[in-house]
């Protein structure tokens, strides 16, 4: 039940409320504390009230907490060393000060989407106050991780981790600053390394929140100045080399450690396929060595089905940009091929990927074959929105590949026997080369007239340029009817008989409105 709900049912209900009177004595605490440093043992009295069921209670005393001990920073009442008994004080603030801290990761975890926010905002604002009395750098900044990586730690392992957290630590903080970001890649990845290994309920938490986080994550930088935006101070170089988390090295290698410690832990379907689609993207060109993803990647391909369709982008990326070496890819890759692929939701990210695996023309004109064949065999029980990619792209591949123009022309096989062996797994040695694309002839004869008359295409002379593939690629039954029902009709269609005046027989009108009377 959000804040605002519950204060109008309270109302309606006429439930007397002591919220307010509380409110009214953290006022009035907070004052005390701010204007005498007689008043410091208030702060013990203002946690305590902070430990509370109602949400609106404990944003009160947070935020007036946090006010305080900003004021308290601000005005160098925490400095000191516990040995030295001048500052006994400051060291009993600072130990008040880890209590809120430790309350506020709590709220990270609280059911209220309101206060998850609030908790953040204040945690912040607590660690800006903190950091301009910080004497120790970290990686070239004057940065508290020790205080943030339990902050990191706190927002994974929620249970109750909201949009509304998700998008606020994003939006203000994730996405802009490049020291929360790196020093965050760089905590979550230590969090996930000290996961318990048996705790499958703990890394099933911390997946699902970092995943969430890392997907919105969108401001990755891909040059060194990019790196102008740090939330923290930075400090000075004696030399006039860069600090580590100015150099856009250090920043790719937390990325890398993040994605890969997430990538050891279980998935869910729905988030793996969810990564196979971004990872080409997304991940592999901001890492140092996208090489490491190839595991996950050839994994994902020896799955089969959907999952093998999905990893194929990323694993062909590799293999070209980073000359990897993935033995029998096309081997594999033609085993895709099969009656259930012309139905599947990816079919035509795979047709597009198909065209750049087979424009080298440095494959053998065998395995050109062998596609162009299993691909003609499919489209006879294909649905015309799958069969109008195939057409093209079978006219693309012929063009490119010369070499099997004989299976169009095929003219020296009196028997009408089919060479080609469906039941050979290797695409090098079906025999498709000495078969023939008949399939495509008898599509000319298919009942949708626009595959009738695009399958023409291929008796024709090869003059025409190659097709662009995107024209053809997103069409199905549902896009092929839109563009019938709303395609202009030249002249009216020719009838064979006369249009009927009458539903019935006028020496029938009386019994008609007996009937429907």
């Amino acid at each position: 039940m959000t804040l605002k709900r519950q204060r109008v049912e309270e109302k309606l209900q006429g439930v007397p409320s002591k919220r307010p009177r509380k409110q009214a004595k953290i006022k009035e605490l907070e004052k005390q504390i701010i204007t005498s440093p007689t008043n410091y043992n208030q702060i013990v009295d203002l946690l305590e009230m902070c430990i509370e069921d109602h949400p609106e209670t404990i944003h009160f005393g947070i935020s007036a907490l946090s006010r305080v001990f900003c004021h308290l920073w601000k005005d160098g009442r925490m400095d000191g060393d516990k040995d030295n008994e001048d500052n006994l004080i400051a060291h009993w603030l600072k130990e008040k000060y880890i209590q809120l801290v430790k309350f506020l990761y709590e709220m990270f975890a609280h059911p209220e989407p309101a206060l998850q926010v609030t908790a953040l905002r204040l945690y912040f604002k607590l660690l800006k106050a903190q950091i301009s009395r910080l004497e120790n750098s970290v990686d070239g900044v004057l940065f508290p991780n020790s205080s943030f990586i339990n902050a990191v730690k706190a927002i994974l392992q929620s249970k109750h981790f909201s949009d509304a957290l998700s998008a606020e630590f994003c939006s203000k903080y994730l996405n802009v600053h490049d020291d929360i970001r790196y020093f965050f890649l760089k905590d979550a990845a230590k969090t996930i390394n000290h996961l318990p290994a048996a705790d499958l309920s703990k890394q099933n938490t911390v997946r699902d929140n970092l995943l969430n986080l890392l997907l919105a994550l969108n401001t990755m930088p891909t040059e060194e100045k990019e790196l102008d935006t740090f939330w923290s101070s930075l400090v000075e170089s004696k030399k006039s080399e860069k600090h580590i988390i100015q150099t856009l090295s250090a920043h790719k290698k937390v990325f890398q450690e993040c994605w890969l410690a997430l990538l050891r832990l279980p998935m869910t379907n729905d988030q793996y396929k969810s990564l196979l689609l971004i990872v080409h993207r997304r991940i592999a060109p901001y890492m140092i060595k996208p090489q490491l993803l190839m595991d996950f990647l050839t994994e994902s391909y020896d799955a089969g089905g959907v999952t093998s369709l999905l990893a194929l982008n990323g694993l062909f990326q590799l293999m070209q940009k980073y000359n990897l070496d993935y033995p029998n890819f096309y081997v594999k890759l033609y085993a895709l091929f099969d009656r259930n692929l012309m139905h599947v939701r990816y079919r035509s990210r795979f047709f597009r990927l198909l065209e750049l695996f087979l424009s080298s023309t440095h494959l053998p004109a065998s395995i050109i074959a062998s596609f162009l064949k299993r691909m003609s065999q499919l489209a006879l029980a294909a649905p015309p929105g799958a069969i109008i990619s195939i057409i093209p792209l079978t006219y693309n591949l012929l063009k490119k590949h010369p070499s099997c123009m004989s299976m169009i022309h095929r003219t020296n096989n009196p028997q009408c026997t089919d060479l080609f062996d469906c039941s050979e797994n290797d695409p090098a040695k079906t025999g498709a080369l000495d078969s023939s694309l008949w399939e495509m002839a008898s599509l000319q004869n298919h009942f949708n007239p626009n595959v009738a008359t695009l399958a023409k295409i291929l008796s024709e002379q090869f003059t025409k340029p190659s097709y662009n593939m995107e024209d053809f690629l997103d069409h199905s039954y549902s896009t092929m009817f839109e563009a019938e029902i709303t395609r202009k009709i030249k002249k009216p269609p020719a009838i064979e008989f006369q249009p009927l005046e009458y539903i019935f027989a006028l020496a029938d009108e009386n019994q008609a409105a007996a009937w429907f009377s």
